[in-house]
């Protein structure tokens, strides 16, 4: 990755892992559906007159 990057001409690029879990992209992509699912919209809350 380096190696194609024209940003090393900058400052090196690191790639490293993470100590919480595999499934923790899953999680948060979990979350993004379900807020935006449950989250109020504008158009529900106004009242009909």
């Amino acid at each position: 990755m380096d190696a194609n990057s024209a940003a090393r001409l900058i400052h090196t690029i690191e790639v490293v892992g993470t100590g919480v879990g595999e499934d923790v992209g899953a999680v948060g992509a979990a979350c993004l559906v379900l807020e935006h699912t449950l989250a109020p919209r504008a158009q529900r809350l106004l009242l009909e007159v």
